[in-house]
């Protein structure tokens, strides 16, 4: 199976509670409603928690900030070569209204 993986962090005006229930009920519906136009058969969210373990970890890796969570998008074929060559037939204006993640450009990890 291919999935594409986003780690999420909230805008910095938003407080993680904000973030975790805008995120969950606004945007995860929008996302599981669209799936047909973002050519995916699965959206998942893994939201962080937030534990003194946590810090354990980060600081025994020297890791920097956290991330507030990861999103997992499978899409309806079996690689995303594939997706790429699907003709787009419906609107692909998916975006969410209310944007709440930090969509800055970021370090690959792979």
């Amino acid at each position: 199976m291919v999935k594409m993986i986003f780690a999420v962090r909230r805008l910095p005006e938003l407080s993680p509670e904000e973030f975790h229930h805008y995120w969950r009920t606004n945007h995860g519906r929008l996302a599981q409603k669209n799936l047909p136009v973002l050519r995916a058969k699965r959206y998942v969210q893994t939201h962080t928690l937030d534990t003194p373990f946590n810090e354990v970890l980060r600081d025994s890796r020297g890791a920097g900030e956290p991330y507030d969570g990861i999103v997992a998008v499978s899409p309806n074929v079996d690689n995303w070569h594939n997706v790429a060559m699907i003709p787009v037939s419906e609107p692909t204006d998916v975006a969410d209204p209310e944007p709440v993640a930090d969509m800055a450009p970021r370090r690959r990890l792979g």
